[in-house]
């Protein structure tokens, strides 16, 4: 055609564009576009438009870009928004040049200035301080039904923007879209990490909101969290949670765990921690935690009916389950009965050295309550 001076046209770059497109050959799209840009982007564009000929991906981001280099915002955002309303999805490279253009020319919430508000009102976390200065972030390992979103919160993850995240998780939770598993997970951990336990809950109720099964650390991290500042009011649902999603805690997490629920006068807490155990943790190690939560909380009678159901079952106090027992008859003035289990735990001590091996659940319960542990 340019040996005939046959006039190169809107239809010719943006078929020629096509055709490489789908044939793999990107750098010959990103030539093409080259040569675009220097006959009036914009002006190409629109002829496409009345061509007749959809604009990709690709075809937007390279017009986005060019419109932000050219400091035309309103127009590049416009844009954007036929991007959006003809049903192309934004992939990692124009989320990364959106989000950085955007937040370096401080266009991310202009109320004077509608136009240049499109982004903002699509995802309103997105601030001046999300970015930083604006290498490529490569999250590619995440598959996920919102992959605009995702690349979001990886910018938002490397920047450790919090607070911006914990927006990001309320606006997805209103409109009900799904991040993966693996993503969440490491928002609460990143929580854990930074004592933010507001926004590990928050990524927690997105979460079973959403019906994504968390990883195991993730579990363990918000329960540990939840410990640490001896607040319990939502161990029972996390632990539930864990359960629901096939994690289990195991005999000494679980053991501990309803320990610390007696130290903390929720006995309540500490027998539906027990009920959500599988049968084969339902052990003389947690048997003996239950002892004790009772005991604890003032109520001896209680804490002898968990013991005497272990008997029940076939489950054979250990030396740690009478060390709890003592110390709280004891405490609780219920001397005679002391001295009953008193006895019965010096005939357990000598048939200990008849014994070929202890199971591990009792090295367990001798680990954590072999010791005067009600307090």
């Amino acid at each position: 055609m340019q040996e005939k001076e046959l006039k190169i046209d809107a239809v010719t770059y943006t078929s020629i564009l096509h055709w490489l497109s789908k044939s793999g050959d990107v750098d010959g799209a990103v030539e093409m576009w080259e040569e675009m840009r220097g006959k009036r982007c914009t002006a190409v564009y629109k002829e496409m438009l009345q061509s007749g000929i959809s604009p990709n991906c690709h075809t937007y981001t390279v017009l986005m870009e060019y419109l932000f280099r050219a400091g035309k915002y309103d127009e590049a955002l416009d844009i954007f928004n036929k991007m959006q309303e003809a049903g192309v999805k934004p992939d990692k490279t124009a989320c990364n040049i959106l989000v950085e253009k955007c937040c370096k020319a401080g266009e991310t919430g202009n109320d004077q200035n509608p136009k240049s508000n499109a982004l903002w009102e699509i995802h309103p976390h997105i601030s001046v301080e999300c970015i930083g200065s604006g290498k490529e972030v490569e999250y590619t390992k995440y598959a996920t039904e919102a992959p605009f979103d995702t690349e979001l919160v990886g910018i938002l993850l490397k920047k450790k923007n919090l607070l911006a995240i914990d927006s990001l998780l309320t606006e997805l939770m209103n409109k009900d879209i799904r991040l993966d598993s693996e993503m969440i997970s490491m928002i609460i951990d990143i929580n854990c990490n930074h004592c933010r336990l507001d926004g590990a809950l928050l990524a927690f109720r997105y979460s079973v909101k959403t019906g994504i099964n968390l990883e195991r650390t993730a579990y363990l991290a918000l329960i540990g969290s939840l410990k640490r500042s001896n607040t319990f009011t939502d161990i029972v649902e996390i632990v539930a949670e864990m359960t629901h999603a096939g994690h289990s805690l195991g005999v000494y997490l679980s053991s501990l765990l309803i320990y610390r629920l007696g130290c903390g006068r929720r006995p309540t807490c500490a027998a539906k921690i027990f009920n959500l155990l599988p049968d084969d943790q339902k052990c003389v190690a947690t048997y003996t935690g239950l002892v004790g939560v009772y005991f604890a909380a003032g109520t001896a009678d209680k804490g002898l009916k968990i013991y005497k159901t272990m008997q029940r079952k076939g489950i054979n106090p250990s030396s740690g389950t009478y060390c709890v027992l003592l110390a709280g008859l004891e405490k609780l003035g219920r001397v005679s009965n002391a001295e009953n289990y008193r006895k019965e735990k010096k005939s357990l001590q000598k048939d200990a050295y008849f014994r070929e091996s202890i199971p591990i659940e009792e090295k367990i319960c001798d680990l954590l309550f072999a010791r005067d542990v009600v307090s």
